[in-house]
C-alpha cells in the first residue's frame, strides 16, 4: 500500500514512463507470493490477486506485458508449491500445470481485450479528427457563399447563420430571434407555399427598402 501511495503520487510523470509501472507490477507479485506462502497455498484467500494482477498488467501492457508478468507469476507460484510441503505428488504437477494455464489464459485475454480497446481507441481518434475536418470544411463554405443562409428550428427560432445573412439583413444579431421578429408573419406564408421559392420585401433599419428571394428547404 506504500509503495502504491508514492506510486500515485508520483502518477503523472510515471505515466511516461513504462519502468516503474513494471517495477511495480512484479513488486505486487512478489507481495501475493509472499502473502501464499504466510497463509499457506491451500488455505490461502490471496490466489486470485495473481489473476486481477495480470488483468491490469494486460489493459496497461497489453498481450506482451501480461504474457511476461504471467511467466512472472508462474514462476513464483511454482517456486512456493515446490516450496512447501502441503502439497506432493500427482496433486503438485497437477496444481501447477492448472494454475500456469489460469495465468496465462487470463494474460492472453486481458491483452486481447486491451488492444481492442485501444484499436476502437484509435479509430475513434480518426473518426473524431475526420468529423472536426468536414465540420471546418462546411463552416468554412458557409461562412463564404455570397447568399445568406439561416437555420431555424421547428419553432422558427434562429439556430445559426452565416455573415452574409446579417450583412444582407443589416442586423449583428440574429441567433435566437424568432424569424417572425426579422419577417413579420413569414412563418404563416410558409406554411401556405410548402417551401417552395418566394420573394418577400423588407426594409433595413438605416430605411432602404429591398426585395428578398428566399428558398426555404426543411432538414431532413
Amino acid at each position: 500500500f506504500i509503495l502504491n501511495t508514492i506510486y500515485l503520487s508520483f502518477f503523472e510523470r510515471a505515466q511516461r514512463l513504462w519502468q516503474p509501472t513494471a517495477v511495480l507490477f512484479i513488486v505486487d507479485a512478489i507481495f501475493i507470493t509472499a502473502r501464499i506462502l504466510i497463509t499457506g497455498v491451500q488455505q490461502s484467500i490471496f490466489l486470485f490477486l495473481y489473476l486481477v494482477n495480470i488483468i491490469l498488467a494486460g489493459f496497461i501492457f497489453q498481450r506482451r506485458g501480461a504474457f511476461f508478468l504471467a511467466l512472472f507469476t508462474s514462476a513464483c507460484f511454482s517456486f512456493i508449491l515446490i516450496l512447501g510441503p502441503e502439497i506432493e505428488g500427482q496433486t503438485l504437477y497437477f496444481s501447477v500445470g492448472l494454475n500456469n494455464l489460469a495465468f496465462f489464459c487470463v494474460a492472453a485475454l486481458s491483452g486481447y481485450l486491451s488492444e481492442q480497446l485501444n484499436f476502437v481507441g484509435t479509430e475513434l481518434v480518426i473518426k473524431k479528427r475526420d468529423i472536426k475536418a468536414l465540420t471546418d470544411l462546411n463552416k468554412i463554405i458557409v461562412e463564404n457563399i455570397s447568399s445568406g443562409l439561416i437555420t431555424v428550428t421547428s419553432e422558427f427560432r434562429v439556430l445559426l447563420c452565416n455573415k452574409s445573412a446579417g450583412k444582407i439583413l443589416g442586423l449583428n444579431k440574429l441567433v435566437d430571434k424568432d424569424l417572425d421578429e426579422i419577417f413579420p408573419n413569414i412563418t404563416s406564408t410558409l406554411a401556405k407555399t410548402k417551401g417552395n421559392r418566394l420573394e418577400r420585401k423588407y426594409t433595413l433599419p438605416n430605411g432602404e427598402r429591398l426585395i428578398l428571394g428566399m428558398s426555404v428547404s426543411p432538414l431532413l
